[in-house]
């Protein structure tokens, strides 16, 4: 990463986690503030070689215990429809669709929601 790269993500991120094997980026995640109740899941990336080995449980674990520690009680996130597998791992992980269309960005086909439990 540049320094660039760092400098935006630390403005941008409440928090954001990365995933090496050995000394390759296999992985990201980070976490927005929308309010002092709900963030934003975003940049939540797992190498397409490394999918499937734990990577991205562990990345999500992170960003869950991130957000509980700092009581939001919703988490966002936006999804395009080719994302097949990454609408199952959300899925399996207790987030329901509420809206189709643009919530994040022009690429968005869906509008993902978790409540946290406390």
């Amino acid at each position: 990463l540049k320094r660039h790269d760092l400098w935006t993500i630390k403005k941008s991120f409440l928090c954001f986690y990365l995933a090496f094997n050995q000394d390759e980026l296999v992985g990201c995640i980070g976490l927005r503030k929308i309010d002092n109740e709900s963030s934003l899941l975003s940049r939540f990336y797992v190498k397409k070689t490394e999918r499937r080995k734990g990577i991205g449980e562990k990345l999500y674990q992170k960003v869950i215990e991130y957000a509980r520690k700092h009581k939001f009680k919703d988490i966002y996130l936006g999804v395009d429809e080719v994302s097949k597998s990454g609408i199952g791992f959300y899925e399996k992980h207790g987030f329901k669709k509420t809206s189709e269309g643009k919530f994040i960005s022009e690429d968005d086909d869906f509008t993902y929601l978790k409540n946290l439990e406390f």
